[in-house]
C-alpha cells in the first residue's frame, strides 16, 4: 500500500498497561561526567540495536535516540554523560521497584496514574513550579506541546505532602505518548460469520459500548486482561445514556457524595457500590467473549482467531497496516460515540535528583520534545507523541495526506519520495507549481476541492487544529503554499487551512490509511466534544483500590466464557464416559480371562 510510510520496526502494547525492570541496557562507556539513569516500558523509544537513524533538527546524523543525545549533550555543555537505560514491564512492576528503594533513577517513564501515585507518596519532584511555563526548563516541550494535551495533564491532581491545595500533574510530568482505548474489528469476518450487514457491523461499533455485550457477536471478540482497561469499558456501559448527553448524573453523583456534574467524575468512580456494578456488568460480557488477552489480540485480528479486539490505538494502527499489507484486508478501529478512555504517558523526575543530573535530565527531556525526535520515536514504536511542530505536521503529511502523492513523484521500489540535487520533492508531470492550498495551473483545477470531486476521488477531511496550530512556524505555513499570517480561524476545508488534512475514502480502496491515521489522531470533533461523548482520563483509583481489585478477582475467577464451561464439562464428560466404557470393558474381560483359566484346571 503506498499510502502510508509508517514504518513499524517494534509496536508494544501499553497505555494502562505499561512497565517491571525486565531488562537493562547501556548506552554509553565508563568515566563519563554524568550517568544519567532512566527507566522506560520496553520497546517504548527509538534505541538499541535495531534503531533507525535519524536527522535531528541541527542537522546531525544520529543513530538512536540515546545514543543522539550523549553527542548532543557534550557538545552542547563540555560534559560528557552516559545514560544507562533500563525497561520495565508494567507501570506496577516498576512503582514496587521503586518502592523498595533498590533501584534509582534520574527519569521515570510512567502512566497518568502511576504518576498521581508516585506525586501522591512525595516520590517526585516538580519540573517546574506552578507559577511558570516550561519555556525555561523544557523550552522544546513548551512550544510544541499542543495546548490541549497540556490542559488534561493539568486537569489531573494529586495530593502531596507539604502543599495545601493538590498538585497538577502538569508541573510534575512531560508528556511522551498519547492515545486512545476503543475497538478494533473486522467488519467483512464480522459480517460472513455473524450474519450482520456490513455497514451495520460499523454503524454498531461506532455508536456505542454496548455493542460488546451483544449476542450477535458472540464469540467473536477479545477484551483486555487489564483491570483498568476493561473497568473503563464496565463504566462506559453503565452510564451510557449521561456519556450520550440522554441521562442526568446529578442524582447519582449526590447520593455518592460527589460534587462535580462532570463526565469525568461519572467516569472515575470507583465506590463499592458502583464496583459491585462494573463486576456484574463485566461477568455478562465475559459470557459473550472469546477470551481475555494481555499483547496478543492485535496479531489474532490479523489472523484471523477474532473478529473484534479492545485495543489500544497504537496497537490498533499496526493492526491495520499489517492486515492490509500482509491480508489485503481493511480493519477499523473505533472510540465509540457514547465516549471513551484517553490515556497518557509522561516523563518524571524523583524527588531525590539534584544538581548535574537535574540539569542533564532536563536537556534529555528538551531533546525528546524536539520534533526531529518525536518523529523518530512515532516511526519506531507506532504510538503518538505529544509533540506538534513543522517536522510532525509535514510526516502526517508525507504518511497519510493524499495531496502529497498527486503532487510529488513516488519511488514505490525504495518507498520514498524522489528528490532532486536540493533536497527538494519533484512533481508529476502536470502538477508543477501545486502547494497543499491549490493544485498548479497546469493541473486544470483552481482548487483541491475542485481536484477530488472532479476525479472521483472521494477523499475525506481530519482537522488536527487542536494538535498544531499553536506549534507550527509562519516560514513553514508558507511554504505550503498559505497565507503565514493568518490564524485560520473559522477554516472548514483543507484549502484554507494547513491544519485540515485530506485523508483517503472511508469505504475506498485506500480505506486502510484514513483509518490508520484517525485511529492515531482523533478528528477535533471528538476533543472538542461536540455533541458526542467525551473522552476521559481514568485517574488513580486511591484508597478504592482495593473495590476494584476485588471487582476483578472475581471477575477473572473463572476466566472462561459460560460457552467454554459448558464445553469443558461436556468434554470432561465424554472423557469420564469413556474412562468408564474402557474400564468396565477391562473388567468384563478380566471376568472372562478368569472364567476359562478355572475350565482350563
Amino acid at each position: 500500500m503506498k499510502k502510508s510510510k509508517f514504518a513499524y520496526t517494534l509496536i508494544l502494547s501499553l497505555g494502562f498497561a505499561i512497565p517491571a525492570l525486565s531488562g537493562c541496557s547501556s548506552s554509553g562507556g565508563s568515566g563519563a561526567d554524568i550517568v544519567l539513569r532512566m527507566t522506560n516500558c520496553e520497546d517504548y523509544m527509538n534505541e538499541g540495536s535495531e534503531a533507525e537513524s535519524f536527522t535531528f533538527s541541527n542537522g546531525e546524523e544520529f543513530d538512536d535516540v540515546l545514543d543522539g543525545f550523549e553527542q548532543y549533550y557534550e557538545e552542547l555543555t563540555g560534559k560528557s554523560v552516559s545514560i544507562v537505560y533500563d525497561t520495565y514491564d508494567t507501570n506496577e512492576t516498576m512503582y514496587s521497584g521503586l518502592q523498595t528503594g533498590k533501584t534509582q533513577y534520574d527519569l521515570i517513564c510512567a502512566s497518568d496514574y502511576t504518576i498521581q501515585k508516585m506525586m501522591a507518596n512525595s516520590m517526585l519532584q516538580p519540573i517546574k513550579s506552578p507559577d511558570e511555563d516550561y519555556s525555561e526548563s523544557v523550552p522544546n516541550y513548551e512550544e510544541y506541546c499542543p495546548e490541549y494535551l497540556r490542559d488534561t495533564l493539568d486537569g489531573l491532581e494529586a495530593n502531596v505532602e507539604g502543599y495545601s491545595e493538590p498538585q497538577r500533574v502538569g508541573d510534575y510530568a512531560v508528556g511522551y505518548m498519547w492515545g486512545t482505548l476503543g475497538i478494533l474489528y473486522n467488519p467483512a469476518k464480522l459480517s460472513e460469520e455473524c450474519g450482520v450487514d456490513y455497514d451495520e457491523v460499523i454503524s454498531d461499533m461506532n455508536s456505542s459500548w454496548s455493542v460488546l455485550w451483544d449476542s450477535k457477536y458472540h464469540g467473536q471478540m477479545s477484551i483486555k486482561d487489564s483491570m483498568r482497561d476493561t473497568y473503563s469499558v464496565g463504566m462506559m456501559k453503565l452510564y451510557e445514556d449521561s456519556f450520550l448527553n440522554e441521562g442526568d448524573p446529578s442524582a447519582y453523583l449526590a447520593s455518592s457524595g460527589y460534587s462535580e456534574e462532570q463526565l469525568s467524575t461519572i467516569f472515575n468512580l470507583c465506590d463499592e457500590e458502583t464496583t459491585i456494578q462494573v463486576q456484574n456488568a463485566l461477568l455478562e460480557l465475559k459470557d459473550n467473549v472469546f477470551g481475555f488477552e494481555v499483547d496478543s489480540g492485535k496479531d489474532d485480528i490479523v489472523k484471523g482467531m477474532i473478529g473484534i479486539n479492545l485495543a489500544w490505538s497504537g496497537d490498533a494502527v499496526y493492526s491495520i497496516s499489517v492486515a492490509a499489507e500482509e491480508n489485503d484486508e481493511t480493519l477499523y478501529y473505533s472510540v465509540p460515540e457514547s465516549g471513551g478512555n484517553i490515556w497518557f504517558d509522561a516523563w518524571c523526575m524523583p524527588s531525590s535528583v539534584t544538581g548535574d543530573n537535574r540539569e542533564c535530565a532536563l536537556a534529555f527531556l528538551d531533546f525528546l520534545s524536539d520534533p526531529t525526535v518525536a518523529v523518530a520515536n512515532m516511526n519506531y514504536i507506532g504510538y503518538t507523541s505529544f509533540i506538534g511542530g513543522d517536522d510532525v505536521h509535514l510526516t502526517m503529511l508525507e504518511w497519510y495526506d493524499p495531496r502529497t502523492y498527486e503532487m510529488y513523484q513516488y519511488d514505490e521500489e525504495n518507498d520514498d519520495f524522489v528528490y532532486d540535487d536540493e533536497g527538494n520533492y519533484v512533481y508529476i508531470e502536470g502538477m508543477e507549481g501545486s502547494t497543499y492550498a491549490a493544485p498548479g495551473e497546469d493541473s486544470g483545477y483552481s482548487s483541491w476541492e475542485e481536484y477530488n470531486e472532479g476525479e472521483e476521488l472521494g477523499w475525506s477531511t481530519l482537522d488536527l487544529s487542536y494538535m498544531f496550530s499553536s506549534s507550527t512556524s509562519s516560514e513553514y505555513i508558507g511554504e505550503l503554499g498559505y497565507d503565514p499570517t493568518s490564524s485560520f480561524e473559522g477554516a472548514t476545508s483543507p484549502d484554507e487551512s494547513p491544519y485540515i488534512y485530506y485523508t483517503y475514502d472511508p469505504e475506498g480502496d485506500d480505506a486502510a490509511t484514513y483509518n490508520q491515521f484517525v485511529t492515531q489522531y482523533p478528528d477535533n470533533s471528538r476533543i472538542e466534544q461536540e455533541g458526542m461523548g467525551e473522552l476521559c482520563v481514568m485517574q488513580d483509583f486511591g484508597s478504592n483500590n482495593r473495590y476494584v481489585l476485588t471487582m476483578w478477582e472475581n471477575v477473572k475467577s473463572n476466566s472462561l466464557p459460560t460457552w467454554g464451561i459448558i464445553f469443558l464439562c461436556c468434554l470432561l464428560g465424554l472423557l469420564l464416559a469413556g474412562t468408564g466404557v474402557y474400564l468396565y470393558k477391562r473388567h468384563k474381560t478380566n471376568v472372562v480371562k478368569r472364567e476359562r483359566k478355572n475350565k482350563a484346571k
